[in-house]
């Protein structure tokens, strides 16, 4: 199984423009070693580059921005099928304080654009040339890591549900794929997030692009392996902990996205894990994977077993599910005794 993955580029495979190649990473052809620092140090620099400030309040709340009237002309993409890799921001903005307009980026760095899809709406009295738009845009075969915020989190994300996959089964991999995740959500949380809306030095607004907030890069870390992984004790548990630690660590306006990921995977976990006593386990937060607990696993009490079977009998509407004289009943016949 260890040349089913990659994770470490050793040497790192590059495109003939000098850029990281993601399907190089996922399609085996690098030996696989470990998810390591390289990652954590890339995945660092990026996002300083385009999180320039640490948090020191909220994000700017101008998320969805939409103007009110119909743009005044389109400009398409005309050339072939590409991925957005870069733009040029100071440019745009001052192209649209030379001519007096507001341009509107459609896609944002790292999405897809085909032949005739929409690349820039504008909306004014006087437009630029859409040649002069269009060299203000870098486009390229795939998704690279130069200003796209939200990409070191996707090649790790596949590496970690790559191996949570029936044909490898390598939980522990997708663990330190977790402990990566771990330190870029963290570090995320601590830089001040860009708004849609950006204005020159006048204080007028001549450019709109859209931009991942918090809650994206929440929901990119947990939710494909919260649905790949949560059957397995060692990712349950390490998905806890980075939860945890990261309400510890992080400002309080980035706790109700992480609450939201706490509660899916206890409620993800009450669907699995029939048993009480593997229940308590999964939901025990473990930073290190798989840690016994002091004296080995211990017997739920009374308590706690009438609270799974509540929970889950909340969540499933399943009146046959009952708590009678120390015997959890389950449908079929299944009992826990305490």
């Amino acid at each position: 199984l260890s040349n089913a993955m990659s994770i470490t580029p050793e040497p790192p495979l590059k495109t003939c423009e000098g850029r990281l190649k993601h399907g190089s990473i996922l399609n085996g052809n690098i030996w696989l070693r470990r998810v390591s620092s390289q990652w954590k140090s890339t995945g660092h620099r990026v996002i300083e580059d385009v999180y320039r400030e640490k948090a020191v309040h909220n994000d700017p709340h101008d998320g969805g921005f939409v103007l009110s009237d119909a743009p005044d002309r389109i400009v398409y993409h005309k050339a072939n099928p590409a991925i957005v890799v870069a733009v040029n921001l100071n440019a745009l903005v001052a192209l649209g304080e030379n001519t007096n307009c507001v341009i509107e980026l459609v896609p944002r760095v790292g999405d897809f654009v085909g032949t005739d899809e929409a690349l820039f709406r504008l909306y004014g009295p006087s437009l630029p040339g859409d040649r002069a738009l269009k060299a203000l845009v870098a486009f390229g075969p795939e998704r690279t890591l130069e200003q796209d915020s939200t990409f070191a989190f996707r090649i790790i994300v596949d590496i970690g549900i790559k191996a949570l996959s029936k044909a490898i089964n390598d939980p522990t991999t997708a663990v330190l794929a977790i402990d990566q995740l771990q330190r870029l959500l963290c570090f995320v949380g601590r830089r001040q997030l860009l708004g849609e809306a950006i204005r020159s030095k006048s204080g007028k607004l001549r450019l709109i692009r859209r931009t991942p907030n918090w809650e994206d890069f929440v929901e990119l870390t947990f939710s494909e392996i919260r649905l790949y992984g949560a059957e397995n004790f060692q990712i349950a548990r390490r998905l806890r902990a980075v939860i945890e630690y990261a309400l510890q660590v992080l400002p309080d306006d980035r706790h109700q996205a992480l609450l939201i990921e706490l509660d899916l995977l206890d409620r993800m976990l009450e669907q699995i894990y029939l048993l009480p006593e593997d229940l308590i386990l999964a939901r025990t937060p473990d930073s290190r994977a798989w840690v016994a607990r002091p004296g080995g696993r211990t017997r739920p009490s009374p308590d706690s077993i009438r609270t799974c079977a509540a929970r889950r009998a909340s969540r499933t509407r399943d009146p046959k599910i009952t708590f009678r004289g120390g015997v959890l009943l389950e449908p079929g016949g299944c009992c826990h005794v305490v």
